[in-house]
């Protein structure tokens, strides 16, 4: 071990072999441990790079871009897709034109400095989630909810159809 390993740039070797940036040593493993905690499923989405059978190439595992994990937050009722970033970083423009889809996709989007900042954003995420639950329950029990029921759908096409009776062939 020389001197230099010691330095904030040095990358450090891991135990399955190959080595980790300080990105995902000092960001995404403490998330995954905490979601570990929190009985999270988290799932590790950029994976790097493998070889091939035989040695024949290289392969990417991923698309450009795409964020570092995804955390499935059943009593929320989302999915929350994680970047980790160090501080002082900004979003590739491949991972911002992500963010596109996944925001176009209804997913909640975390960008991560720290276990900290990853902790307060998924609480709020919660709370609001809960919120919008608790007031469209309160919608539906006056009658003015945003979801069309199934009758309503039937009277808007005009054909008074029965809507327990499946799909109208056409």
């Amino acid at each position: 071990m020389t001197r230099l390993s010691h330095l904030p740039w040095a990358r450090q070797p891991r135990k399955g072999g190959g080595f980790k940036n300080r990105e995902t040593s000092e960001v995404m493993e403490p998330i995954r441990l905490l979601c570990q905690r929190l009985h999270l499923r988290c799932e590790r989405n950029n994976t790097g790079l493998a070889r091939g059978l035989k040695n024949q190439g290289v392969m990417k595992l991923h698309t450009a871009g795409t964020w570092d994990l995804t955390v499935y937050v059943p009593d929320a009722g989302c999915v929350v897709m994680v970047e980790c970033k160090l501080v002082g970083n900004d979003l590739e423009p491949e991972q911002a034109a992500w963010a596109k889809v996944y925001r176009a996709c209804g997913l909640e989007m975390i960008v991560a400095t720290s276990v900290h900042e990853f902790a307060a954003e998924l609480e709020y995420i919660r709370r609001r989630r809960a919120k919008e639950r608790v007031d469209e329950l309160d919608a539906n029990k006056r009658g003015e909810s945003r979801v069309p029921r199934p009758e309503a759908v039937c009277a808007l096409q005009g054909d008074g159809a029965d809507p327990s009776a499946g799909p109208v062939p056409p």
